[in-house]
């Protein structure tokens, strides 16, 4: 239980150094963003290479500027509305998403259940179209961890990565049927498609996560379908870790991006965005094949809060198709009041509720022990929580 009069004791002793470090923190926020447009727009690429030599950073994709406007003005929401429907006309925009649900010790053998989720709509001049698809697996034992831990407890990087496996099978599956039909269709992917979060994870997942992504923007690439990572609240530092180096100078609290460039977009509003960076980063050179030195991103705002990042691969800046992703983003925005729509919806068909989740304990726990006849035990933590909600 929190003790909250002692929390607030020691939070009033920390008074001064808090707002020491906030002041401090503003500083280099404000140099940081001051540094943005004087440094990066009198740059080249090459110039910003040779600079960055091993270091990671981000490169101008395109010449920087203050912001880009989305093109279109509103002043109403029926406006924004309007104005969605008509983008979003004769285009399809797909998301994919997905869940699982990880055996606890109750059971004595690893188990891990996985579910994906499509969502599309197909935007016709009378009406949107919706439609749905999902696909789910088992995995037992070895099959369910990683190689370095094949024995128990269940690791839950080994199901995650059978997870994004599922789901680049029903993207694929599902961009493939819009193609044949012709369609003009768009994949959103909830999430960073830059897999840094699997830095400490095991090679074999590594190279498993990121070439089943590698599959699937080749896809995509391949079939003229664009493909973005929609990042609701980003805190990657890629611009600001190339302003350091630009300035030479290393920050005690390293500053995010979207702090960087936040208030030039928030000022301008709706639809705004920034110009596209290129990643530099060395998890890119090692695990992303082909696609190594093209990935991109830019931020945009969407809502009331901090601008969003959007990443995609560099072929949709050769294609010219930046500011058309923009305004597809835009647009499903708008239709979500904030969220991109099909992304919402794409969550809804794939999540696995508590419900479902415990459904699924109740089966399993049934087939085991009366088809398999597999001794089911129950820990003492578990049967106390049991018995406390009881």
């Amino acid at each position: 239980m929190l003790d909250e009069d002692m929390l607030k004791i020691l939070l009033r002793e920390k008074r001064l150094a808090i707002q020491e470090e906030y002041a401090k923190l503003e500083r280099s926020r404000e140099e940081l963003r001051e540094a943005y447009l004087r440094l990066l727009s009198n740059l080249s690429p090459e110039e910003i290479l040779d600079i960055l030599q091993e270091d990671n950073g981000a490169v101008p994709q395109e010449p920087v500027q203050h912001v880009i406007l989305l093109g279109d003005a509103f002043t109403t929401q029926v406006e924004m509305k309007n104005w969605a429907a008509e983008e979003l006309s004769k285009k399809v925009v797909i998301a994919v998403d997905g869940s699982q649900i990880l055996t606890t010790g109750e059971f004595t053998i690893p188990l891990g259940f996985v579910q994906a989720g499509a969502f599309w709509t197909e935007y016709t001049p009378e009406k949107g179209l919706y439609g749905k698809d999902f696909r789910s697996d088992i995995f037992v034992g070895s099959t369910a961890t990683e190689e370095r831990e094949q024995s128990e407890p269940l690791h839950e990087m080994g199901v995650n990565m059978r997870r994004l496996a599922k789901e680049i099978d029903l993207a694929l599956e599902t961009i493939e049927k819009f193609r044949k039909r012709g369609v003009k269709a768009y994949l959103l992917l909830d999430g960073s498609i830059i897999f840094r979060f699997l830095n400490h994870a095991s090679e074999e997942v590594k190279q498993a996560m990121c070439g089943d992504l590698v599959r699937l923007l080749h896809a995509c690439e391949e079939k003229a379908i664009p493909v973005a990572g929609y990042v609701d609240h980003s805190f990657a530092k890629d611009i600001t870790a190339t302003l350091e180096k630009l300035l030479k100078k290393s920050y005690d609290i390293k500053v995010s991006d979207i702090a960087v460039v936040g208030p030039a977009l928030g000022e301008v509003g709706f639809g705004a965005r920034t110009s596209v960076f290129r990643l530099k980063h060395d998890f890119l050179s090692r695990y992303y094949s082909e696609y190594a030195n093209d990935m991109c991103f830019f931020y945009q705002k969407l809502h009331s809060g901090p601008p969003v990042r959007i990443e995609f691969p560099k072929w949709i800046c050769d294609a010219e198709a930046v500011q058309d992703l923009a305004r597809v983003v835009a647009a499903q925005a708008i239709i979500g009041d904030g969220y991109p729509y099909v992304l919402l919806r794409a969550h809804e068909t794939a999540f696995l509720e508590s419900a479902n989740r415990d459904r699924f304990n109740t089966i399993v726990t049934w087939f085991l022990s009366e088809e398999c006849k597999i001794p089911i035990r129950e820990t003492v933590k578990a049967k106390m929580k049991r018995l406390s909600i009881i």
